[in-house]
């Protein structure tokens, strides 16, 4: 028996969440509801895994999820294009160079992306996200660097000092020890200390490590501009030939006139469903949310856990006509 479709779920974007929940849709799919997912790109890096991917010991492939075949899989409808534009009131979504999208219930996964803030990043520094971007600078360092053995060792510095950073410049330098490259890395981080919440063993340890790997770790440095040639910050300055960072996330700036309700970053607030707390047709899940009762740091290892209760609360909302 075929079932006319009653509802159209909107999924903006391929990230942790939406590609899981896909998944389990595809597993127990519900009559009378059609998925649609929206993504620019046709594969969606699993980030948990990029330390692994820069330091070598995956493929790309292994490392990435193809959104076409899980789509195809699940009978999910799957649109590659940018969205532009959301109006939540009138529920609909503009893409680029495609006609508007109209749906009945919209869930928002996107990410996070770069925050700019630091004066130079974008001319002179690259960014951690989005993960690809990142990892094509990555690709093009790597043919620099193997093709530079018998010159000068390069200046390679990440900016952040947090798990990420960590995991990106430690990953790096295994990369270059495998290869037999030599490079000089350095860590710069704002604040007094590292890992500030665990415990003073673990951090012995991480400092342990950095010095064992030969990784320069500037603490108490505030990095306010990116030039061709340094970092710097109010009185002090680093020399580099390449720069990442790894700092603070923004929000796609799409959602500015969204008529959702955002936090001062632009973060969608959300509500312990999952909803927007002033448009509750509308879920977010992973980076681009922030749940008011229960703020979290913008880590792949939660977008992974709010995969089920998304799903879940999704079709709760269509079946009981609003309510999760």
């Amino acid at each position: 028996m075929v079932h006319p479709t009653a509802k159209d779920i909107l999924l903006i974007g391929g990230g942790h969440s939406h590609a899981l929940a896909l998944r389990m849709w595809g597993m127990n799919p519900i009559a009378g509801l059609r998925l649609t997912l929206v993504s620019p790109s046709e594969v969606t890096p699993y980030s948990g895994m990029l330390p692994g991917l820069i330091a070598g010991h995956y493929r790309h492939e292994e490392t990435h999820i193809d959104l076409v075949k899980l789509c195809a899989w699940a009978k999910v409808r799957f649109i590659q294009a940018e969205v532009t534009h959301l109006n939540a009131s009138q529920n609909y979504v503009c893409l680029n160079d495609r006609p508007n999208l109209d749906f009945d219930i919209c869930s928002i996964d996107i990410g996070s992306k770069p925050d700019h803030s630091i004066e130079g990043s974008q001319e002179f520094g690259i960014g951690i996200k989005p993960i690809d971007e990142f990892y094509a600078h990555w690709n093009e360092l790597k043919s620099v660097l193997l093709h530079h053995r018998d010159k000068k060792a390069l200046n390679i510095a990440v900016i952040g000092g947090g798990h990420g950073g960590v995991e990106v410049i430690l990953a790096m330098h295994h990369w270059t020890i495998q290869n037999h490259i030599a490079a000089n890395f350095s860590l710069v981080h704002r604040g007094t200390t590292l890992f500030e919440q665990s415990s003073k063993s673990q951090q012995k340890r991480l400092f342990q490590l950095l010095k064992e790997s030969n990784i320069q770790l500037h603490l108490n440095f505030d990095c306010l501009k990116i030039s061709a040639t340094h970092l710097h910050s109010i009185d002090k300055k680093i020399e580099v030939d390449k720069v990442f960072y790894c700092t603070h996330a923004a929000a796609a700036s799409w959602l500015k006139n969204s008529c959702l309700e955002l936090n001062q970053q632009g973060f969608i607030h959300v509500n312990d469903h999952l909803q927007s707390v002033n448009q509750p047709h509308i879920f977010a899940a992973g980076d681009i949310c922030c749940q008011i009762s229960a703020p979290r740091p913008k880590a792949g290892v939660y977008a992974v856990r709010m995969a089920p209760v998304l799903i879940e609360n999704l079709i709760n909302f269509n079946l009981n006509k609003g309510n999760t």
